[in-house]
């Protein structure tokens, strides 16, 4: 699970330097009309992030689930033991 928010930051900090270099070099871009060249790096690397975050909130769903299941059924057999015992009394 680390090694996918790991991936997720990393992701994350890619396209926000790709953000950042097409907005520092508009002009640039502007000048030699790569619009749609820079939007298709832009996606790309967006299209990226969502995929490894799909996939790191997909394990954190798994484990958040078998977490609760565990820590319910632990609940409910030490609460009912108790009632148990409670009327056996």
């Amino acid at each position: 699970m680390k090694a996918a928010f790991r991936r997720s930051r990393v992701k994350s900090g890619e396209v926000s330097a790709q953000a950042e270099e097409a907005l520092s070099g508009i002009r640039l871009v502007k000048a030699f009309a790569n619009e749609d060249l820079e939007l298709q790096r832009f996606m790309a690397k967006s299209n990226e992030l969502l995929a490894v975050r799909k996939e790191s909130f997909g394990i954190l769903s798994y484990f958040s689930g078998s977490v609760n299941f565990f820590h319910q059924w632990y609940e409910f057999s030490s609460t009912s033991s108790w009632w148990y015992d409670g009327c056996m009394a």
